[in-house]
């Protein structure tokens, strides 16, 4: 990947991976932005950004993961319950920032035609995943979250 703009893009963003240990405070922010709709409001911003003609299909895509993403969060805050949503929260941020990664790379694809290839593989890729956490959170019921406990 180094032969690619996307190894740069790729390295600047893996800042926003949430590991254990002393970033917990990070952990509970960004579970925070999930729960009062920070990232849903940034994502909404974004899309009301000028993109190229040619780009709209991306900016397309993105509002479809965007409002994917809400109808997640919406569907898990109906339960009212909060260990099952701190269950699928880590899940909810990766989401979110795959939409919001995926609106910097357009928005670089917007600036310089060189990284719209980039954009495009990534915000596929990102979709593909967003669609794998929702089939695995419509699969998976309050009832059912001490079945993935140790």
């Amino acid at each position: 990947m180094k032969d690619f703009p996307i190894e740069r893009i790729y390295r600047d963003a893996r800042i926003t991976t949430i590991f254990e240990g002393t970033t917990q405070l990070q952990v509970v922010a960004a579970i925070r932005c999930v729960g009062n709709g920070g990232y849903l409001s940034a994502m909404r911003d974004r899309a009301r950004l000028p993109v190229k003609r040619e780009l709209e299909y991306l900016r397309s895509s993105l509002e479809k993961m965007t409002e994917q993403f809400a109808r997640t969060v919406e569907k898990i805050n109906e339960f009212a319950d909060n260990e099952y949503f701190d269950f699928h929260s880590r899940r909810l941020v990766g989401m979110a920032a795959n939409i919001l990664k995926g609106y910097l790379l357009l928005y670089d694809a917007n600036r310089s035609d060189e990284y719209t290839m980039s954009a495009d593989i990534f915000i596929r890729k990102c979709r593909a995943e967003n669609v794998a956490t929702v089939s695995f959170i419509d699969s998976c019921h309050p009832k059912e979250v001490n079945d993935y406990k140790l």
